[in-house]
């Protein structure tokens, strides 16, 4: 009888490892199933065995605490009946916790126990499977030399044992170490051994996941075309086993493939939507960083300022979730210690802590929204001011270096604005800056262009014109626009309207030596504006003679 129960509950707990990935919640169900069966047969090791597999799925669902309370439970029945290699698997599980919770040492401790449950004469699967994952702890350490002598370690174990498909679990992971220090030739190497292995079975979750590391060493190596190649593959692998989590990198990394920053953009978003349907916290930071960056290449910097925002709030979120996980972490531990007063105590000042943590965030949140104001925008007009002017057009060139992108830049100052200062005192000067810089932000918004003040009563204004003949027409909307504003120099109206004069430079950005280039031509052309009488426009055709077109 007790035979028959112990096959019933082996044969739920194979079935339920082997539907874990796909099925969690039904595999969790069996493994309940499994461990009452157990339970009403009074057999320990089994019941040890029932709480190791509810582990395992929760580590399919990165259920932290969970995997830990698992693990220690089968601990404990395991320990009743002195059973090493299931203390070596529940401490190789709890490892795995502290890993995703990224406390590497106590990781590190609780692997080298399990290690130290295993005979020295017995080489299992069991002591491969530790070997790797002490290796990814050094990995995500950044102990790269460290991490390729456990993964080699697992995987001599892995040949010795012919486990063919664990073989190409660590070829991929020893290729991503390769890859992580710029070896990309030797990452190929070994993540193409570890995909032609995979093919042969499957495993389509480890083979989505190579395919994406193959397409990133070769987009790191500029193979373009050929990385697109493997990142597709990668998504139509993934998309058979829906696997959401893995498809959010391979759509990051796809869009660094594209040229036009539109289809860029498209993907990250596309990815976006797939990291906050799984909660993926820090990947999101890493898209919002990115998408923040496309909008600044294709000059929509409101838009690039929300995903910005977007980053920041997500770091800080991550910032007070780190600690919380921390916290429910060690309520699970606590759980498994006698020592309850002491404990407690510990419990009450992480509590403590993290409140405080919470307060200060919200505090530097608040403080870096004003610091990040005060930074990049005008006090007076609220656009955005040299500084970020400056820097934003130092990135674009950065961005165009080699490429036959075109540029227009203007030098924008306002003529005899001491005469406006005087007839109507400061007051009115300031109401007369905020009104030509809201016009001129008018006409950046209508055209993706970029308007900024620049200091005193001089603007800047930085377009992707794709022609001369279009800088020669920005130059002379923007003096026109402003004329229109209808301002007076004084109450009886002899000088006219108050006007600008207008410098700017036009060309290619494969052209320009740099920035500071660029500004001086456009001061310029300001300047030859001013001295042929004011109200006018110049701008000047920049193109080096010894480039093709």
């Amino acid at each position: 009888m007790s035979s028959t129960i112990s096959n019933s509950i082996e044969e739920k707990l194979i079935e339920s490892k082997r539907i874990a990935n796909l099925e969690p919640d039904l595999s969790m169900k069996m493994c309940t199933e499994a461990l009452v069966l157990a339970n009403k047969a009074g057999l320990t090791e089994k019941i040890g065995d029932c709480y190791i597999g509810m582990a395992f799925v929760a580590r399919t669902k990165s259920d932290k605490s969970n995997i830990l309370d698992y693990s220690f439970q089968a601990l404990n029945e395991y320990k009743k009946v002195n059973s090493r290699e299931g203390i070596a698997k529940a401490y190789n599980l709890v490892g795995i916790a502290y890993f995703y919770s990224a406390m590497y040492e106590e990781a590190i401790r609780y692997f080298t126990d399990g290690l130290e449950q295993i005979e020295k004469d017995e080489i299992s699967n069991l002591h491969g499977s530790i070997l790797n994952n002490i290796g990814e702890v050094y990995r995500e350490s950044s102990m790269y030399p460290k991490a390729l002598e456990y993964y080699e370690k697992a995987y001599d174990i892995a040949v010795d044992k012919d486990r063919k498909y664990y073989q190409a679990t660590i070829l991929g992971n020893i290729g991503e170490v390769h890859l992580l220090q710029d070896d990309h030739d030797m990452a190929l190497e070994y993540l193409m051994k570890s995909f032609n292995i995979l093919t042969e079975g499957n495993d389509l979750v480890s083979m989505g996941e190579v395919a994406n590391k193959i397409g990133k060493a070769q987009l790191m190596i500029g193979n373009k075309d050929t990385a697109e190649e493997y990142f597709k593959r990668s998504l139509r692998i993934l998309d058979k086993v829906e696997n959401q989590f893995y498809k959010i990198d391979v759509l990051s990394n796809l869009a660094q493939t594209k040229e036009d920053p539109e289809e860029s953009i498209s993907l990250l978003k596309d990815a976006i939507s797939t990291a906050l349907g799984v909660g993926a916290k820090k990947k999101l930071s890493d898209l919002y960083g990115k998408v923040s960056l496309q909008y600044e290449n294709v000059m929509d910097y409101r838009t690039a300022l929300s995903y910005h925002k977007k980053f920041f709030l997500i770091n800080q979120e991550i910032m007070n979730s780190n600690i919380r996980n921390k916290l429910e972490i060690l309520n699970v531990e606590i759980k498994q210690l006698e020592e309850h007063q002491r404990l407690d105590q510990i419990k009450r000042t992480l509590e403590k802590d993290l409140e405080d943590n919470r307060k200060e965030l919200e505090e530097v949140r608040k403080n870096n929204i004003i610091l990040e104001k005060e930074a990049f925008e005008d006090e007076l007009t609220e656009i955005p001011n040299r500084r970020s002017v400056n820097l934003q057009l130092k990135r674009l060139l950065a961005n165009y270096i080699g490429k036959r992108n075109t540029l227009a830049v203007f030098m924008i100052d306002i003529d005899n604005f001491k005469d406006y200062n005087d007839n109507w005192g400061h007051s009115e000067g300031d109401n007369c800056l905020k009104k030509i810089a809201d016009e001129l932000q008018s006409i950046a918004g209508k055209r993706g262009d970029l308007a900024g003040r620049y200091g005193g009563e001089e603007f800047v204004y930085i377009s992707k014109a794709s022609c001369y003949e279009e800088a020669l027409q920005i130059g002379e909307d923007i003096r026109m626009r402003i004329s229109d504003l209808g301002l007076k120099y004084d109450k009886i109206d002899t000088n006219g309207p108050v006007t600008v004069s207008v410098g700017g430079v036009f060309g290619r950005t494969l052209d320009f030596t740099g920035f500071s280039q660029i500004m001086e031509m456009a001061d310029k052309e300001l300047y030859r504006s001013k001295s042929e009488g004011r109200n006018r426009s110049n701008v000047i055709l920049f193109k080096t003679n010894n480039l093709p077109d």
